[in-house]
């Protein structure tokens, strides 16, 4: 038996968690048991790689290693994955875990704990628990759609009342979501009372189906939705946000103080400024509506109380937990975000991995079986750094299927990425050559040209993208930055601004900011944009670049030569940073001198 340095291990999931949502309810202290875990531990804010569709990555989150290689890149049963989750490779060494809600489990899988799918929900099959002796007493905790108290739905809803539900089944969907919701935490809370464990995972999807379905009633109301709609609708998510945070305590509690607690959503939902208009194809497209970056909590012992976790990935959290329980994480894609703790080696005489997973692992080649699974396939090489090998995946689709925009837009940001740069530009010109124009295009058009210092081009096509309707915040980060470089400081802070309006969370329209107020000879607001933009995103060079100026114009020469290191490790190319960098070491001689 392994010695592990954490007694027990809790993972939650929540299938979706929005920073524009989550920042007031912490703020006024309507989310106390999330607010609790923050203090307590480390938080993070992972970027979801693509595809961002919720099989993939919960699996990825599982396994610790990306789709190409679990090989779940469409829809699929759990149990076909090529790679062992965290609770196989815990069964190998007689460690017990409990699942509860994982998704894609369609069958309760056998393992040494409590396992029940997310149809437990819906239905308490038989199937849908394992060891079988549990069905019986989990079944009645099941609490079907029809019995959720309607006090409770009250006070999520406190108009439900006028709600006339012949022509508006909606409120017995959120019912119907929420009752699952509770099934499941029934469940998760009986395997841990009065079932021994050393590993839980507990997954709710009822604030991912939320905010899908009632994101456009949330203020300010958008012109589609009625005022009636929007009056009755409009507090339902931060209500569905409270009631969570209400599970998550039942959770932590059951837990004890000692536990190790990761809590992970992979992305938000867009809520805001942000959302898709309803006269645009956006507004029906999932992915349109996804923001990043996502949420993750971690509470160790070897972790200090309320810090930052720089660079966090969802595929970090299995090595994380394997190292916790003091078990190898070996041949993984993630890393442990713990400090190094050791964990034990296998043993000649360990038959390590369970037999029946030995297959698993035996091979890693992906093999999509058709159009859209090669399609995801290289969204997965593409947002994983692997872009060398998106490129022939996607030449041969956008060949195959030139009627295909979205294989023609997302090969010409992989040309651009490998450096590709005429290949890009060429297709994009024949893009906006032909008699449809495409916003995005001349976005990424006027990307190249940036990239190029020739800003009057750049600028021009990045205005037309916004004219055209893009209205990224990547975008008014890009025309900032042009604005930037004309000395343009009206016009950059506008467009920095209506970026962060967009998107809160963008590093680099925050790292813009910052160098604006460096521009500007105000270090001290410099520096808190740029260590802000770092937590975002860590590898963001010009973030660290600009961090290291504000440190150094205010005198703290130490802190601001680890900043000037970091873009040069990040981006051994900056020259301005190697000057900075020699600066600052010539003021910290003498005081090391001394």
């Amino acid at each position: 038996m392994p010695s592990s340095v954490s007694t027990r291990v809790l993972l939650v999931g929540w299938g979706t968690a929005e920073w524009a949502l989550l920042s007031p309810l912490l703020d006024s202290g309507q989310l106390p048991n999330l607010g609790r875990l923050i203090r307590q531990g480390a938080l993070g804010r992972p970027v979801t790689p693509h595809p961002s569709l919720p099989l993939p990555i919960w699996t990825s989150v599982a396994t610790g290693v990306h789709p190409d290689r679990h090989g779940l890149l469409s829809p699929a049963p759990l149990h076909t994955r090529r790679q062992p989750a965290l609770w196989d490779r815990l069964a190998a060494y007689g460690l017990r875990g409990h699942v509860i809600g994982w998704p894609g489990a369609v069958q309760a899988e056998e393992i040494p704990g409590v396992f029940v799918t997310p149809d437990f929900g819906a239905q308490p099959l038989p199937e849908s628990v394992s060891p079988a002796r549990l069905a019986d007493s989990l079944a009645e905790l099941h609490l079907p759609a029809a019995a959720f108290p309607p006090a409770a739905l009250q006070e999520l809803l406190p108009l439900a009342h006028t709600i006339d539900q012949r022509y508006d089944d909606r409120l017995g969907r959120i019912a119907h979501a929420l009752a699952m919701a509770c099934s499941l935490h029934n469940a998760a809370t009986y395997a841990l009372a009065e079932e021994p464990w050393d590993f839980a995972a507990v997954h709710y999807d009822a604030l991912a189906y939320c905010s899908v379905h009632y994101s456009e009633f949330l203020p300010p109301r958008m012109a589609h939705v009625s005022p009636e709609a929007h009056e009755i609708y409009r507090d339902l998510l931060p209500a569905v946000y409270r009631f969570h945070d209400m599970l998550l305590g039942a959770l932590l509690d059951l837990a004890g103080p000692d536990a190790a607690v990761l809590l992970a959503a992979p992305f938000g939902y867009a809520s805001a400024a942000d959302r898709p208009h309803k006269n645009t194809t956006s507004f029906t497209d999932h992915q349109s509506w996804i923001t990043r970056p996502g949420l993750l909590c971690l509470r160790a012992p070897s972790l200090p109380a309320d810090e930052l976790l720089y660079g966090a990935r969802l595929v970090d959290i299995a090595p994380t937990i394997l190292q916790l329980l003091g078990l190898p994480a070996e041949n993984l894609d993630g890393r442990s975000l713990t400090a190094a703790t050791n964990p034990v080696a296998l043993s000649s005489d360990s038959e390590g991995l369970a037999t029946q997973f030995l297959a698993m692992v035996a091979s890693d080649a992906p093999s999509p079986a058709d159009e859209q699974e090669q399609f995801q396939l290289a969204g997965v090489y593409m947002s994983t750094g692997r872009p060398h090998l998106a490129l022939p995946l996607l030449e041969t689709l956008a060949a195959e299927a030139p009627e295909e925009i979205r294989y023609q837009r997302t090969l010409a940001q992989c040309c651009l990425v490998v450096g590709r740069v005429e290949q890009a530009e060429t297709l994009l010109n024949d893009l906006i050559e032909g008699q449809e124009p495409h916003a995005w295009a001349y976005y990424l058009r006027g990307v190249i040209y940036s990239h190029r210092r020739q800003f009057t081009l750049a600028e021009a096509d990045l205005e037309k993208a916004s004219s055209l309707g893009e209205n990224s915040a990547s975008l008014h980060a890009f025309l900032g930055n042009i604005y930037l470089s004309k000395r343009l400081s009206a016009q950059a802070e506008a467009a920095y601004a209506t970026a962060i309006r967009l998107d809160p969370a963008s590093p680099d329209a925050l790292g813009g900011m910052s160098a604006l107020h460096n521009l500007r000879r105000e270090p001290e607001r410099a520096a808190e944009l740029a260590l802000e933009a770092i937590a975002l995103r860590y590898e963001t060079p010009a973030a660290h670049l600009q961090l290291g100026i504000a440190l150094a114009r205010l005198g703290q020469w130490a802190r601001a030569a680890v900043a000037f290191r970091a873009t040069l490790t990040l981006a051994p190319g900056v020259k301005s940073a190697a000057r900075y960098l020699d600066v600052v070491n010539a003021r910290l001689l003498p005081q090391q001198r001394a």
